[in-house]
């Protein structure tokens, strides 16, 4: 939704600062101007690193079964 609102919108906001101000170097702003929202949109995004992923439980019954499932990679199986 946001790319349809604001990249579908790009073309004519562009073209309408570009008449208005008759210089190209609007356009450079505007582009500074949106990687600023985009670093400052990052910066207060959560870290998710560490906390538990919700989603849906694991749809096997016993450890066995996910084992068979998913087996460990090579360098974590038992001995």
């Amino acid at each position: 939704m946001e790319v349809s609102e604001f990249g579908g919108t790009t073309p004519h906001v562009t073209s309408a600062l570009l008449s208005a101000t008759n210089t190209h170097l609007v356009l450079g702003f505007y582009l500074i101007g949106s990687g600023i929202v985009g670093l400052v949109a990052v910066e207060l995004l959560r870290e998710s690193l560490g906390s538990r992923a919700t989603g849906s439980p694991p749809q096997v019954d016993t450890p066995a079964k996910t084992e068979r499932t998913m087996p460990r990679p090579v360098n974590q199986r038992r001995r």
